[in-house]
């Protein structure tokens, strides 16, 4: 099984947009609590990581058509032009996860590489299975956000639900950066999107989530790199706070929201008429007897 030197967990082409002199990046270390420099070719990847078939597959099935049409959904492009490319996406977005997790200790992509390698009937039937009740999201977030690139790959979206649920109405996306402003997401298909406008209202809500809850760098927007060293550190620590405490208060509502529903047995159903399914449940105990 022949082994690659220098395989990337974030794919290259997405940081470029991020590039400064030399294609270096500008990140932020959180473990070291310093800004460092770093060759954008090897920052966010890893020797022997995958083997080459894995590298093979993650190129003609998910970087490419991705690739091809990066540029046009940057621009405002609504549609992706055909299926390859709604896969691409697709698989972009949910397989991320796994392949920055693969940087870890005892885990690897081998399960990336048996998924990519299943016959393309098969694979698109995963894809449809996966994307059930979600959808692909193209976002651009306003004039005076920005977006920094974690080394995760990916950020969590909040989101409310148009229709109520036993998670009290809170859901979330998953977003992985295109360029400094916009965003692939895989969001739920009853997301409340409208709720993006009103909470961008002070120019840093995405520059916050962002920065992700676990990202260990997170890679500066060049836009932020005319101001002083201190003083980007201290609003990147500022903003991992805030997105990480937003986060916990919005799982606390999910988790109170999960107990009532648990004690008391209401909740919307999809004709929205409040039902109390502990009490329906009584009544269906009382008939059988």
């Amino acid at each position: 099984m022949s082994e690659t030197e220098n395989c990337h967990y974030v794919s290259r082409f997405q940081t470029v947009p991020w590039e400064v002199n030399d294609r270096r990046l500008v990140y932020y270390d959180f473990e070291a609590g310093k800004i460092g420099r770093h060759s954008s070719r090897t920052l966010y990847s890893k020797h022997r990581l995958n083997d080459q078939a894995t590298e093979n597959l993650l190129s003609r099935l998910i970087e490419d058509p991705l690739g091809k049409v990066r540029k046009a959904l940057t621009l405002g492009s609504a549609e992706l032009p055909d299926w390859p490319s709604y896969r691409a996406a697709a698989l972009f977005v949910q397989l991320q996860g796994p392949r920055s997790a693969s940087t870890q200790e005892g885990r690897d992509c081998l399960r990336i590489r048996e998924l990519l390698s299943w016959p393309e009937p098969e694979l698109d039937q995963f894809v449809h299975f996966l994307m059930e009740g979600k959808r692909l999201l193209t976002y651009r977030v306003p004039k005076t956000d920005r977006l920094f690139f974690p080394s995760t790959g990916l950020f969590a979206l909040p989101l409310t639900q148009v229709d109520n649920d036993a998670n009290g109405g809170i859901d979330y996306g998953w977003a992985t950066p295109l360029d400094q402003r916009t965003f692939l997401a895989v969001v739920p298909t009853n997301g409340n999107f409208e709720v993006f406008h009103q909470l961008a209202t002070d120019g840093q809500y995405f520059l916050g989530l962002s920065t992700g809850l676990h990202a260990k760098k997170v890679v500066i927007p060049p836009d932020m790199l005319g101001m002083r060293e201190a003083e980007i550190i201290e609003n990147i620590q500022h903003w991992r706070q805030t997105n990480v405490t937003h986060v916990q208060a919005l799982e606390q509502m999910r988790t109170m929201a999960r107990e009532m529903f648990e004690q008391f047995g209401v909740r919307t159903d999809h004709g929205e008429r409040l039902r109390r399914v502990g009490m329906q449940r009584e009544s269906d105990r009382t008939q059988a007897t």
